[in-house]
């Protein structure tokens, strides 16, 4: 499985796969309700950026992949590359 397939909507779902783990083991490790994973994993929910950074360790992939397994409009702000101040185009 390469990091392609881990990305977008059924992300998290195809990396919980891959670690042969049930619903109830990610959501007992990650230290939620089964029914909050279940419906980050049908798309209904998005979770909290501390919820992120917990699933993010227990999966071992970089928070940005977590971001993007959740972000279904990837022009929303938080899916696109952020600029520093000072770089860019100028005006």
């Amino acid at each position: 499985m390469t990091d392609a397939d881990l990305m977008g909507p059924h992300g998290m779902r195809r990396r919980r796969h891959q670690l042969k783990e049930t619903q109830e083991e990610a959501a007992a490790a990650i230290g939620v309700a089964l029914s909050s994973v279940q419906r980050w994993e049908l798309g209904r929910q998005r979770p909290h950026l501390r919820t992120q950074k917990r699933i993010a360790t227990h999966f071992r992939v970089p928070l940005r992949t977590v971001d993007q397994w959740f972000c279904g409009d990837h022009d929303c702000p938080s899916c696109r590359p952020t600029r520093r101040r000072g770089h860019g185009s100028h005006r």
